[in-house]
């Protein structure tokens, strides 16, 4: 294994790994979503949360579908959405979406099922 360190341009609230282990996906202050090459931690790309840049909106919590083909986000703050990015193989996101009914408060932990 192969230590990579740098320092992030935003800060970070919520991590997680691929299941290919090839990207992560970082959730930041602004509400933003960045997904980051594994190896050298190069930004791939990034989506903005529909409560992006708002006060309070940060991402709660961030997670990666066990085909790591889409991840799924959650910020905090009042009606909060839950938001999905679709990446190709290269970790590049191809498609935003977000849930149609919001949350009444902060989004605090989520998960996919094993089917994805």
């Amino acid at each position: 294994m192969v230590a990579v360190s740098q320092q992030l341009p935003f800060d970070a609230t919520a991590v997680d790994w691929s299941s290919c282990g090839k990207f992560l996906a970082v959730g930041d202050r602004n509400g933003d979503c960045t997904i980051m090459d594994a190896k050298n931690l190069q930004v791939l790309g990034s989506s903005k949360s529909t409560l992006s840049g708002k006060k309070a909106a940060w991402v709660e919590d961030i997670k990666w579908s066990p085909d790591s083909t889409r991840i799924a986000f959650g910020s905090h703050g009042g009606n909060s959405k839950l938001n999905f990015v679709t990446v190709n193989a290269q970790g590049k996101p191809t498609k935003s979406e977000h849930s149609k009914v919001a949350i009444s408060s902060a989004l605090i932990c989520l998960d996919w099922s094993q089917d994805g």
